[in-house]
């Protein structure tokens, strides 16, 4: 699966995160290797193809490259080039694996440092999965300046991928979170996101993305 929590698809929809809601488990681990499990909305040029009802998460190869699934916003069959529409949010496909019944676009995440980085700001933040999706997209293609944050606190993930150490990430990275996060949770160095740097009242600190607590 596309960062080894989501779909190729979903991704696409996911462009940034916008910091609404935390809700959704921590153990956001991933494998950066692995096919691809396309499903959800597609990209911004993914086309109409038809009119009607359809099934979201359907998905099929319409040839070598195009992928089509279903706009769960519009209720109509959207294409996708797994090739040209993925390298733009840092996943690598060769192409449509499948047929006309049933299909997947394949594929790997280009950038494995902003990967590894999402997942720790998942686990850290307890990020939706649009959320950790959008983290990768965002560090990838360094939207609002979040590929330094997140690449910074990559190193804080466990070796079983399962865990981080979110409390070393947030003191460590906190010249590079200067910025602010997705959610602005939890204080820089504060485990139980009680506030932000000079903070005491808990209304979140300037350079806190969620790195060191589940809530603000």
């Amino acid at each position: 699966m596309l960062l080894g929590i989501g779909g190729v698809l979903t991704a696409c929809s996911s462009e940034s995160t916008d910091g609404d809601g935390k809700a959704g488990s921590g153990n956001a681990s991933g494998s950066s290797s692995g096919g691809t499990s396309t499903g959800g909305t597609g990209s911004g040029r993914a086309g109409s193809t038809g009119v009607g009802s359809c099934t979201p998460g359907t998905v099929v190869c319409l040839d070598e490259n195009t992928a089509q699934t279903c706009d769960v916003d519009t209720g109509l069959p959207t294409t996708l080039n797994c090739v040209e529409d993925l390298k733009e949010i840092g996943i690598a496909s060769t192409g449509c694996v499948g047929d006309e019944t049933e299909g997947d676009c394949d594929g790997d995440v280009s950038d494995p440092e902003c990967l590894d980085g999402a997942i720790v700001f998942a686990i850290c933040g307890q990020y939706t999965q649009d959320q950790f999706v959008g983290t990768y997209i965002d560090c990838f293609q360094d939207n609002n300046d979040r590929q330094t944050p997140v690449r910074c606190v990559a190193p804080f993930l466990d070796s079983s991928r399962m865990d981080a150490d979110c409390e070393a990430a947030a003191i460590d990275c906190l010249g590079a979170m200067g910025a602010g996060g997705a959610d602005g949770a939890g204080g820089a160095g504060d485990p139980n996101g009680a506030g932000g740097a000079g903070d005491p009242d808990g209304a979140g600190g300037a350079g806190s993305p969620g790195v060191g607590g589940a809530s603000g």
